[in-house]
Order: structure tokens, then sequence, then C-alpha cells
């Protein structure tokens, strides 16, 4: 005997800021797909993201996923969004449940892929993890949890994801991760100094190894590994004020820098960016240690098709002042 269907779930109204404009906006979850997905009806159309809220991970978790979205966004300064890190949708800090949107996974956990990549996947695997790590230092970010469980792999590009235990460049360092993947300085017995942006190279260096070699837990031995995976890791596994920076690292996987410079946001978004920290102050105080006026971003640098005016020195300026008066002399004398 067949059972009649229930009724459909309850539709649930959601209003949140556009992480896209800093605009509050509205949506209606029409269905849900589990794992956190969702189809959304809004007034574009019908459209899927990942509903993440604080469940049993707590709201500093979703502190930390709204605030690497947000960050991602500045730094990228209108560019195109890079696939290796899911875009933020919209949030909503200020309800009584709160919940933040993003771009829905794609492709699963790279782990199961671990040993049998062909050579030239290989070598877009490690190209797309370190283009992740790099948009990530660039928006001030240290994900601290990179592993075979949250970076995904769909056969060309990777997306790194799970940013509950993501910090800001420059905190205290916390004991985070497990080993093999928690780098030394993460690690309860030697946990100490601050935040860096070599602190995620461990991890992406342990990740290249266990794609490569399938071997998870055996420590890198480079006499052992081919010459070019020994080259690529070279110098990942010291301290963290020896290892390379992720930009380093890029050149010599010969991939393109996906921020060569630096962040121009809009007007709308830094005002987002810093209502979402004086709501998060006053709900969730041990989330956040303080309200930023305006939080350091990478160094710009000179952008591409901008004239700048150049640096002159005074001795040269001096000298240009005496010049101009001593020709309007001259044109004096020679007119008198």
């Amino acid at each position: 005997m067949n059972e009649e269907p229930g009724p459909p779930p309850p539709r649930r109204r959601l209003t949140y800021l556009d992480a896209r404009t800093g605009r509050p906006a509205e949506a209606e979850v029409v269905a849900t797909a589990g794992d956190g997905a969702v189809k959304l009806e809004t007034p574009g159309g019908t459209v899927e993201a990942r509903l993440l809220e604080p469940g049993g991970a707590g709201h500093r978790a979703l502190d930390n996923e709204i605030i690497t979205g947000l960050r991602v966004r500045r730094c990228l300064a209108g560019r195109p969004h890079p696939a290796e890190v899911p875009a933020l949708i919209g949030y909503d800090v200020s309800g009584d449940g709160p919940f933040a949107l993003v771009e829905p996974y794609r492709g699963s956990p790279c782990g199961a892929e671990a040993g049998r990549l062909l050579p030239e996947d290989l070598h877009r695997f490690q190209a797309s993890l370190l283009v992740g790590v790099r948009v990530l230092t660039a928006a001030g970010i240290a994900h601290r949890a990179l592993g075979p469980h949250t970076v995904r792999w769909d056969g060309e590009r990777v997306q790194i994801t799970g940013f509950a235990r993501a910090a800001l460049l420059g905190e205290p360092r916390e004991a985070v991760g497990v080993p093999p993947w928690s780098a030394p300085e993460q690690r309860p017995e030697q946990v100490s100094g601050d935040v860096t942006d070599r602190d995620d190279l461990w991890a992406a260096g342990r990740l290249i190894l266990y794609m490569a070699t399938g071997e998870e837990g055996a420590e890198p031995d480079a006499a052992a590994l081919p010459p070019e995976l020994a080259r690529l890791v070279d110098g990942l596994f010291g301290p963290p004020g020896t290892r390379p920076d992720v930009t380093g690292m890029l050149r010599r996987i010969e991939a393109a820098d996906p921020v060569p410079y630096g962040p121009e946001p809009e007007p709308g978004l830094v005002e987002g960016r810093r209502e979402f920290f004086r709501i998060r102050q006053a709900k969730h105080a041990e989330t956040a240690p303080g309200v930023p006026d305006e939080e350091p971003g990478p160094d710009p640098g000179p952008r591409p098709g901008r004239w700048r005016m150049p640096r002159v020195s005074p001795h040269w300026a001096w000298l240009g002042v005496a010049l101009i008066v001593l020709l309007a002399l001259s044109a004096h004398l020679i007119g008198g």
C-alpha cells in the first residue's frame, strides 16, 4: 500500500545583506537538497546556494565564514571571483537565526583521488591549490585547516571550503587541526607567535605530496621524491619564517598570480563590512577583538593603465625653482 505524500515543507523567507552590493536583499528557500544545499527563489530567478548556520560549530565558525567571504570580495576589487574559493552571496548576523549564503560547492573531497591523478591533472591540482591559498593570503586570511576533506577537486580546479577555523593574519596562533595537516606551530605543544601568510603552506605542501604519492602520514623525504616534486615543496616544511611565500610558489609552478595588485573596494561593501564587525562585537564579543575602522590590506603597488605623478626630490625641486627665477630675471633685463 502506497502512502500519500506529505505536505511540502513550509517555505522559509531569508532577509540578508547582499555581499556583492552591501544592500538588503530577500529570497525564499523553495527546496533543500541536503548537506546545506538549497534552492532560492529571488527576484532574478531561482538559484542554488549553500546555507551555512551556526549549528554545533557555533557563532565563531559562522563569523569566520562570513569574514573570509567579505575579505575575499574586497581584495578582488571587481575582478572575476576565482573558482578556488566559494563566493559569499549574502549573510545575516543581526537576526535571531544568523546565517550565510555561499555558492554551491564543486567536486568532491580531494582525498578520494590521492595517488591516482595523471601528471597533467596533478599539475592542475597543484597550481589551483596555490592559487586558492594566494587569494586567501591577499585577503589577509589563513585557512588553518587545509586537508583532504576541506579541499575539493572537480577534475579541473580545486575548491577550498570549510573556513570555520580561519584566522586573520596577525592574530595570535591557536592550537588547531590535526597532524599531518596542521603545521608544527599550530600543535598544542608548540603553538606560539602570530598567524602569518606562511602558516597554510605547510598543509598545502603536505596535500601536494599526498595527492602525488597517496601516502598520508609519511614524513616528507626530499631524496625519495621525483626532482620536479622535490623542487616544488622545497622549504615548505621548515619554520614559518623560512618558508617561501605563496607568490614564489606560484612562480615555481609557472602559474599566474590571481591578485596582481591590491584592493579598491566599493564604498557600499566597505560600510557593510564595518557594520558586520559592529554587530559581531555587540552580540558575540568573544569572537571579535574590536571594530576596525579600516582593516589592513595588501600593498596595492602600481595599478596597470594608470599614470602616477613621479616623486621629485627636494634638490631637483629647488633647482627647478631657481631656473624659473633666473629665466624671469633674464627676460626682464632683456625687455628692459
